[in-house]
């Protein structure tokens, strides 16, 4: 009875993480519908222009962050501290002496371009506030991999849940400062979310860089890094088929199909920030891949069916929201309603491929997601070529190739359990 207490207890606090990141992403997706209503397209796409290279950024981080997070639970699972705490003390040097690298670089760039007239005072403000929000999206990567408890996960709820109302509460900002007061919101708390993360961060100890555990992290990481990065790379084949044979307005009418499924994706994103450490380090513990795979499999059950209830609600509203809300964009509710199983099929392949990875079996990546690449390329011709319609075309595609991935996906982790 105290051991299912316990599991009860845990549980609970995986819940509650996830619930905390919802109202969190709800918080977000508020922002995103007031900025478009507040602000100039022009100004807005200005700030963007600058921010679009923050995803790039996180490529100089060489997947350390990612390969803390498979190997600080894995070692603590062994019971082997020393050599878990020495990995981490590489990865946050690596982290600090990057940061702190790249400071210097844009400061020295920003001087750089002002000096030759070849950018303006308030270019020079962007550049180095969009850098700092790549700066701060690295340092978040690497502090949130070292929350690995039940306990320390009821940290991050209720960290996920101050930055929520901070949302709220920082909305006057770009009502009263317009583009600024929003460049200056997304700093403040992303800024916020670092401090936070440092606060409370489980272990509070001198970081200092060894050779080899950064060649072992490295080894780790960068795999994990490289394959989820061309994976999401994969999932913007949809939106790349409109641009390249398609037109704008068919680009536009994607938005609400592809803007809802990210929204919906947020359930499996932070189930499995949870449920990763947790799997990795009951591997480390025992080393046995049946458990492994018993993990991926119930949590799969229980999540597809969270998923399609979502789904199919959406599937309802949508005729009615979308024309409400968004009615010029009313000819993209079909797309959208297609668009949520996909969706709701690649939150079950991320399980499997977060299972993946607590296995360490990388190679199997390049088979999945080649395939993915492949199915979704062929798919989208042959649907398109059947309806003669772009947008209903690449939809469908994208819904028929996570519900063939998800299966693959199942046959290569049976296969990594016999291994």
């Amino acid at each position: 009875m105290k051991k299912k207490l316990t599991n009860i207890k845990k549980h609970s606090a995986g819940g509650r993480y996830v619930v905390s990141g919802l109202i969190m992403t709800f918080a977000s997706l508020i922002t995103g519908f007031i900025v478009l209503s507040w602000i100039n397209p022009e100004e807005l796409g200005r700030w963007q222009s600058y921010t679009v290279f923050i995803g790039y950024v996180q490529l100089l981080a060489l997947g350390i962050p990612q390969g803390i997070n498979r190997e600080l639970p894995y070692w603590l699972g062994k019971d082997r501290i020393d050599t878990a705490l020495e990995k981490l003390k590489t990865a946050g040097a690596f982290v600090n002496k990057l940061v702190v690298a790249l400071y210097v670089v844009l400061t020295i760039v920003a001087i750089v371009l002002y000096t030759a007239n070849a950018i303006e005072k308030e270019g020079l403000a962007m550049l180095m506030f969009a850098g700092s929000l790549a700066f701060f999206n690295i340092q978040r990567s690497f502090l949130g991999a070292t929350y690995r408890t039940s306990k320390e996960f009821a940290k991050l709820t209720n960290i996920q849940l101050a930055i929520s109302a901070l949302y709220m509460l920082l909305i006057p900002l770009i009502y009263v400062f317009d583009i600024w007061g929003y460049v200056a919101y997304q700093f403040v708390i992303n800024g916020v979310f670092v401090i936070l993360f440092k606060i409370y961060r489980p272990y509070k100890i001198k970081y200092n860089f060894n050779k080899e555990d950064f060649i072992d992290l490295f080894k780790v990481g960068f795999p994990i890094f490289f394959w989820n990065y061309i994976g999401v790379i994969s999932r913007s084949v949809p939106r790349l088929v409109l641009v390249i044979f398609g037109s704008p307005l068919l680009v536009g009418l994607f938005a609400p199909a592809a803007n809802i499924n990210n929204a919906v994706l947020a359930i499996p994103k932070f189930l499995n920030r949870y449920l990763f450490p947790k799997m990795t380090f009951k591997f480390g513990q025992d080393g046995n891949k049946e458990n492994v795979f018993k993990t991926a499999l119930q949590t799969v059950k229980y999540l597809f069916l969270v998923m399609l209830g979502v789904g199919l609600l959406l599937v309802f509203l949508l005729p009615y929201a979308i024309p409400m809300v968004f009615p010029k964009y009313k000819d993209g509710i079909l797309a959208a309603q297609i668009m949520v199983f996909s969706g709701v099929f690649y939150s079950v392949n991320t399980v499997f491929h977060v299972a993946l990875n607590s296995l360490k079996e990388f190679n199997f990546f390049k088979y999945l997601i080649s395939f993915r690449l492949l199915s979704l390329l062929i798919c989208s011709y042959v649907f398109v070529t059947i309806y003669d319609d772009l947008l209903l075309g690449v939809s469908i595609a994208a819904a028929v190739t996570e519900c063939i991935n998800m299966f693959n996906y199942y046959v290569f982790l049976k296969k990594a359990k016999r291994n």
